[in-house]
């Protein structure tokens, strides 16, 4: 089965990008032109009303990484994120792929729009960081369904300023729907 849209509206969940520390310079060796690092400040807010999710996980990358494809297979990554909300596969293939830069494992679940269990909220900030040129990508589970998920793959990083994001939901396709 193939990834589809899981709703015709997106999925109200927001991610806004702040470039917060001015660019530096990396330097690589001799052969390499230097890279641009950014440093990010993420805020992922949960709009959604009933609907929690797992803790998400995020990658700066190069361009041509992707984490999930609509109209293509989950890979076995995403649907342990789909099926069971389980990201550390996720996290363990961004961390070993050569294409990406920076990997969050966010670690605390998002909770349905305005409420709070325990210190859990329906939004979460942290920090990650990228090159020039990179893109970002996520992926959570919707705890309540089978196998969906919200996701983000491949936005293009601001060089400055903000950006916001708003996610849709996603069928990953590995369990019937009942």
């Amino acid at each position: 089965m193939k990834i589809q849209r899981y709703f015709r509206r997106p999925l109200v969940l927001l991610i806004g990008l702040m470039s917060v520390l001015l660019t530096t310079v990396v330097v690589g060796d001799d052969d390499d032109p230097p890279e641009h690092l950014q440093t990010y400040r993420v805020t992922i807010q949960n709009l959604a009303t009933g609907q929690p999710l797992s803790p998400p996980v995020v990658a700066t990358h190069k361009g041509d990484l992707r984490v999930f494809k609509v109209g293509r297979s989950a890979s076995h990554e995403l649907e342990d994120i789909a099926r069971d909300g389980n990201q550390m596969p996720m996290y363990d293939w961004l961390m070993d792929s050569r294409h990406v830069f920076d990997v969050v494992d966010v670690g605390v679940p998002l909770t349905p729009s305005g409420s709070a269990v325990g210190s859990f909220t329906d939004s979460v900030s942290f920090i990650i960081q990228g090159r020039e040129g990179d893109k970002l990508s996520l992926a959570s589970m919707m705890i309540c369904t089978n196998d969906g998920f919200v996701g983000l793959d491949r936005v293009k990083l601001p060089k400055k300023g903000s950006s916001v994001f708003t996610l849709h939901g996603y069928d990953a396709g590995v369990e019937d729907n009942t």
